[in-house]
Formats: C-alpha cells, sequence, structure tokens
C-alpha cells in the first residue's frame, strides 16, 4: 500500500520570499494621524496595509424546569467578528 500526502498538504506552496527593510525613520503624520516610513534618504516609503479587527463572544445559558429534579441546562455561544 503507498502513503498519499494528507489533503491539505497537496493545497499548500512555498512561503514567498521575505525582503528585510528596515526604516531609517518613523514619524507620525499630524495631519492623517498615522505612521509614516522613511529611507535613509529620507524618502517616503509605503509599509502595505495593515488591517485591526475586533470580536467579540457571548455565552448563553438556559435551564429548563423548576429545579427540583436532574439540571438540564444548555449551553451555547455567540461570536461576531469585524475585520477592516
Amino acid at each position: 500500500m503507498t502513503e498519499a500526502a494528507p489533503w491539505g498538504l497537496t493545497r499548500m506552496e512555498p512561503y514567498p520570499t521575505v525582503i528585510a527593510f528596515t526604516a531609517q525613520a518613523v514619524a507620525l503624520d499630524p495631519q492623517t494621524q498615522t505612521t509614516v516610513y522613511q529611507d535613509a534618504e529620507g524618502r517616503r516609503v509605503e509599509m502595505g496595509k495593515h488591517g485591526t479587527g475586533t470580536g467579540q463572544e457571548t455565552r448563553t445559558r438556559t435551564s429548563q424546569g423548576d429545579g427540583s429534579g436532574p439540571s438540564n441546562a444548555d449551553e451555547g455561544s455567540d461570536q461576531e467578528s469585524d475585520q477592516d
């Protein structure tokens, strides 16, 4: 019997080549209140987009009956998220 790679591994690709870049100066733009990166010659360098996200989880618990018998509790949770 021949061994096959798991299905998930057949969908993987190599990581892209990483380019190391270090900004020489970092400042806050007073107009936009965003970070500005500059190279060694003072030119503005775009560092790409960075998203923000929030998440919230709520728990729910309900119980049936009057409490005199065995517990018949039902638990659950909901998740809510927002991504920019």
